[in-house]
């Protein structure tokens, strides 16, 4: 392409001439795709940009989503100062519920509206109807509540919390949500709208020294900047004079609607307050003399896209929907301004649309002359063909389209999910003789205007719902998922730091004392100098004081659910006695381990033939992004089916995170290599879900797929066993009835097993005999910890997919008082659009009777009961049901079956949420949100102010958090703990209990290095008694979490490469270190130096150092007693090995650097190996 190519095709600039010469134009008959394109190019050729008006918030989504790229914008990518598209969405569909509006949809408002007020209008702007009739605060308003920060200017640090706490931000202590901030000395970091990552602020006296941006996930710098502005956090000014202007308007409002005083005390207590009372947003109007709306705050000569017949009916549809509302929550007693308060009126709406520019959509009669593109859809018809012949190709249908686009003359783009699935697709059509060219995406507009030699094919990375053919233009654009099916993006999480979360009274680990518990951190003065030191708690009352730098040797106590450690006894043998057993266990089940290993390695396999196009047109077809420890698994599994011995391999991950997909394209390499795959699961409703995953997938390929279960007919099953022996079934799923003696294979080359431990020892011995001599893919959903993943990897093929599942949208969660008409429009709302939902009650005794009052309320919803304590037969029918959605509510208790996976269940229920852990709200709100449908958690609590201040911090946590992020680890330990019991055995999980998950970790992975004759990782732990102050003082660090991780990873750090880096993390974060944080670095980097001399401690009394060292130590021993000769008043040898130096006088102030001298100086005399 050359520089000169101009950013449109002229034809592009001809075809839009008519809207800027007359104003008004009609371009009707567009697919939706379409209508991004052309919104994209009106936005990018008018000066004013454009707003592209849709009639509801799902096409407002999926407008926004096309929109991206064709502007140029990469999938996922955040809005932001500067961006070219920005969403204005409805952050709540009911403006009289008493529920604090969606917060990352009150952001990306607010986030848009500080844009437009400094002048930096996107070039696009998506919203819907009632996102617009939704009235906000006006652009003065807006501008009071915004603050612009800029380098080497004053500060005045407690004007700016007033500042930030007006404009409805949250002080929290560490910044990771949008509408935070967080202060560490003179280093103050802000997450604010409309920056898409939050800025840090570092001072320096009054001034602002440097600004920077920094990711919220790793806390860690990604660029200078000079200035920032930061809009409101909330629409709601925490203002004491705005509030005692609220208050009075409310007390009028409540006087004429004859509301009882006690409705709205627990409101006005908080206001008086300075909090933002739950769903006080609804009463906006109390706060502003006069509402505004977007057209408020846009330029004028900003056109609008739009449908007028859509747009019109929508606003009254959601107008007098609104008035409905407003009527309920009258007859409710609740306090309620009217509609036209709070809601542009339909005629409102068309009156301020009128003046402007227009682009018409519809296909009605408009004014203005037509816009004609010659636009038809491209569809690749899929559905109903019959299974392909062996030899033909699914692409077919792909084939024939690019051979019409390109012999008329367009310039084709097919639009890929990612450059994995580009560089597939070229590999494809290569092969089939189609010329291609990979482009580094995001997409550029003056690709349109440059032909590609032979007509090539560009394939471009993005996300587009549905393909379109454009004849005035030339041009042609078909997704991905047209070829392969509908495809879904999952977001990609962040790292999540491991940390060693202590507070008082947890149960801690002590490598040599065993178990403990944790009291505090305190600052204590020893061996003459201060230092920060962790009070454990023992039996008898025994305190132990152990040092921030040896935090290394503790670890939280970890165990399955419900164990309560004994604490260990200061002095006593039990502990020793303790790891000593266990050892021995360890010893004997690793030796077990290997054994069979060998075994395996020794018999006779069969190889199944390197994959060809047939494996490619699958990975092509599957519809989600795979993650790297997903692509992984798969490499390793086939790189065992390639190899001449059988297959043993374990995948761990959770419901969704793409096992499933492993063990189906193992399965097509067998059926392609003429082997049969038998799948067991130990359910018929897994079994069912296998069957439709399975076939789904294997649509497009000659496969036969079927299931045996007591589901299945016993004609059928006698048919299909049948076709089994006679090799005419290509994959077999089925429960414990693949088991029986009948079952006959013609040539059985694989065994997928879903779950293993939950079969019984009868099935085991049954399942030994069937894997004898075929390949093994044995997949479980409980995940395992990366510690005994790494341990048992040397053990046996361990593959673990840690990607949480993500789908488009994060799930909304709720958090409000129970009422009836609550639950009953929750309800209601997710019957309304096809889905199923789970009504969490955790008293198992009275779930009849809320049963009784669901069916009373909701008449039409089918409603059934699941929990742990019915027959297991009953439960499993009860689950099936729901799967093939002849439930529409599970009432369950908090045990969801966690092996399914049901996309149409989008909402959960938690009745007396207050009384469930963190971590169990996150595992019960982690069932939903498996689709692309928004999905909604309900948290229902008495009364808030009947809440206990813990139960409602939890809630709001988890309110707070509509993503999983860190959530998901805290959620996932007991899942993991679960998965560790269900892998090792039940004696081994009773080991677990006794010493804690990691010590046994530790302990397993030295009796494995033992059983294969390897040296174990080096566990030795110098002690340092030095009179240096190192710590990090609560002015540097003040938040104790944040310091107790830092501590442990600290010491946890083992070269000085990971020092380093945490130095600079420290640096970044906190700024420049002071002297007692330097010296803490220094101490630990001195530590790494003493364990690389196998040094067990080092002391100093005055000007005296003694350093005791291990009998096996690498020193030179012949260069040792050289430099004691030569230098006797500076070292010395003692007869019991130990080392004694004697520093110069000038050290007695700082001895650290004449100690580190020194310590170098006796490394650097290592004997080699």
């Amino acid at each position: 392409m050359s520089p000169e190519s101009p950013i449109f095709p002229p034809s592009i600039e001809a075809l839009l001439a008519p809207l800027l010469r007359e104003r008004r134009a009609r371009a009707g008959g567009l697919a939706p795709p379409a209508r991004a394109w052309l919104a994209a190019h009106v936005a990018r050729l008018l000066p004013g940009g454009a707003l592209w008006l849709l009639p509801d918030e799902a096409a407002a989504e999926d407008a926004e989503e096309a929109a991206r790229f064709f502007l140029g914008m990469s999938p996922g990518e955040p809005f932001g100062p500067g961006a070219p598209l920005a969403r204005f969405p409805l952050q709540q569909p009911n403006p009289y519920e008493d529920l604090s509006p969606d917060r990352d949809a009150s952001l990306e408002r607010l986030g848009l509206l500080s844009r437009l007020v400094q002048r930096d209008p996107p070039r696009l702007i998506v919203t819907s109807v009632p996102a617009l009739q939704r009235r906000c605060p006006g652009p003065r308003d807006i501008d009071g509540l915004s603050l612009m920060v800029m380098k080497d200017e004053d500060l005045d640090r407690e004007a700016l919390v007033a500042e930030l706490t007006r404009a409805g931000y949250r002080r929290v202590p560490l910044v990771e949500d949008g509408g935070t901030f967080a202060i560490r000395g003179g280093i103050i970091d802000v997450f604010g709208p409309p920056l898409p990552q939050p800025v840090r602020i570092e001072l320096l006296g009054d001034r602002i020294e440097r600004l920077r941006l920094f990711d919220a996930a790793s806390q860690r710098t990604l660029r200078q900047l000079d200035c920032a502005i930061l809009g409101p956090a909330s629409e709601i000014p925490l203002d004491p004079a705005r509030t005692q202007e609220a208050l009075q308007a409310l007390d009028r409002l409540a006087t004429e609607q004859d509301t009882p005083a006690a409705r709205l005390l627990p409101m006005l207590r908080a206001l008086r307050a300075g909090q933002h009372p739950i769903g006080v947003e609804n009463l906006l109007p109390a706060f502003f003399g006069r509402l505004a709306d977007l057209f408020d705050f846009l330029p004028e000569d900003m056109p609008v896209i739009l449908d007028s017949a859509a747009v019109k009916a929508s606003a009254r549809d959601e107008y007098a929907r609104v008035q409905q509302c407003r009527q309920r929550a009258g007859r409710d007693g609740h306090l309620a301004f009217e509609p036209e308060r709070i809601w542009l009126s339909p005629d409102e709406l068309a009156a301020r649309i009128e003046g402007r520019v227009r682009l018409e959509l519809g296909l009605a009669e408009a004014e203005g002359p037509e816009i004609r593109l010659g636009c038809q859809s491209l569809r690749l018809a899929r559905e109903g063909e019959a299974r392909p012949a062996a030899g033909d190709t699914p692409l077919r249908p792909l084939l024939d389209l690019l051979s019409r686009l390109r012999a008329a003359g367009r310039n084709v783009f097919i639009v890929t999910r990612s450059p994995a699935r580009s560089r597939e697709l070229r590999s494809l059509l290569g092969a089939r003789g189609v010329p291609t060219r990979i482009e580094a995406g995001p997409f550029d507009p003056r690709w349109q205007s440059d032909e590609l030699p032979a007509r090539a094919v560009r394939l471009v990375e993005g996300t587009l719902a549905g393909g379109f053919e454009l004849e005035a233009a030339s041009l042609a654009f078909l997704p991905d998922s047209e070829i392969f099916g509908a495809t879904r993006r999952r977001p990609r999480l962040a790292p999540v730091r491991q940390t060693l979360r202590l507070e008082p009274g947890d149960f801690v680990v002590h490598a040599d004392f065993g178990i403990g518990r944790f009291e505090k951190l305190m600052r204590l003065r020893a061996g003459g100098a201060e230092g920060d030191f962790l009070l454990l708690g023992y039996r008898d009352g025994d305190r132990l004081y152990l040092p921030v730098t040896r935090m290394n040797l503790l670890e939280k106590y970890r165990a399955p659910e419900g164990t309560t450690p004994s604490l260990s006894r200061l002095g006593g043998t039990a502990w020793l006695r303790t790891q000593q057993k266990i050892k021995a266990s360890l010893l004997e089940m690793a030796a077990e381990l290997v054994q069979t290993e060998a075994r395996r390695r020794a018999r006779p396999g069969r190889a199944t033939p390197p994959p060809g196009p047939e494996l490619s047109a699958l990975e092509a077809s599957f519809p989600f992004e795979e993650t790297e420890d997903q692509t992984r698994a798969i490499q390793e599994v086939l790189s065992d089916l390639a190899r001449p011995q059988p297959m043993d391999r374990l995948v761990c991950g959770d419901v969704g995170f793409g096992k499933t997909e492993v063990a189906v394209r193992a399965a097509l390499l067998k059926a392609l290599d003429g082997q049969q795959t038998a799948v067991l699961v130990p359910t018929t409703l897994l079994a069912m879900q296998h069957l439709q995953t399975f076939r789904a997938r294997l649509a497009d390929h000659p496969v036969r797929v079927e299931m045996l279960s007591r589901l299945v007919p016993a004609i059928r099953q006698k048919e299909i066993l049948a076709d089994l022996a006679a090799g005419t079934v290509d994959v077999i799923i089925g429960t414990h009835r693949l088991l029986r003696e009948d079952v006959r294979f013609s040539d059985l080359g694989l065994l997928v097993i879903d779950e293993e431990h939950r079969f019984g020892v009868r099935h085991k011995e049954r399942l030994k005999a069937l894997r004898a001599d075929v390949d093994v893919l044995t997949m479980t959903a409980t995940p395992i910890p990366r510690t005994l993943h790494m341990s048992l990897l040397s053990l046996r093929d361990v593959s673990v997919i840690q990607t949480p599942p993500r789908g488009r949208r994060a799930i909304r969660t709720l958090l409000m008082p129970f009422s009836t008409a609550r639950v009953r429009e929750a309800v209601r709302q997710e019957l309304a659009r096809g889905g199923q939902v789970f009504f969490v009650h955790n008293w198992a005794r009275s779930l009849p009777a809320l049963q009784r009052f669901l069916e009373r309320e909701i008449p039409e919803a089918r409603v059934a009961i699941a929990h742990g304590q019915m027959p297991e037969r009953r439960l499993e029918e009860v689950m099936t049901a729901f799967v093939r959605r002849e439930v529409d509510v599970l009432l369950c208790t908090s045990i969801i079956e966690s092996g399914l996976d049901i996309p149409s269940a989008n909402t959960v229920i938690v009745h007396r949420a207050d009384r469930f852990g963190l971590a169990q709200l996150h595992q019960i709100r982690g069932r939903v949100g498996r689709a692309s449908e928004r999905a909604y958690a309900y948290l229902l609590t008495p009364p808030l102010d009947l809440v206990s201040a813990d139960a409602r911090e939890r809630l709001e946590a988890l309110v707070a958090h509509s993503e999983l992020g860190a959530g998901f680890r805290i959620a996932n330990e007991d899942l993991e703990l679960r998965g560790a019991g269900n892998l090792l055995g039940r004696d081994q999980s009773g080991h677990i209990a006794a010493v804690g998950f990691e010590m046994y970790c530790r302990l397993l992975e030295r009796a494995v290095a033992e059983v294969k004759g390897q040296a174990a990782r080096g566990t030795l732990d110098p002690d340092v008694r030095l009179p240096v102050a190192g710590f990090l003082p609560e002015g540097y660090v003040p938040d104790l979490d944040q310091r107790l991780d830092l501590y442990a990873r600290l010491s946890r750090a083992e070269s000085e490469q990971d020092l380093s880096s945490l130095e600079a993390e420290m640096e970044d974060r906190f700024g420049p270190p002071p002297p007692e944080a330097e010296n803490l670095l220094e101490l630990l980097r001195l530590k790494q130096k003493l364990r690389q001399i196998s040094a067990l401690s080092i002391e100093c009394a005055g000007l005296q150092v003694t350093l005791r060292m291990t009998q096996d130590n690498p020193l030179d021993t012949e260069r040792l007693m050289r430099l004691a000769v030569s230098r006797p008043q500076e070292m010395s040898l003692n007869p019991d090995g130990t080392i004694v130096l004697r520093l110069p006088t000038a050290a007695r102030s700082d001895p650290l650097p004449a100690i580190t001298a020194w310590i170098n100086e006796l490394a650097a005399g290592c004997r080699a190996g």
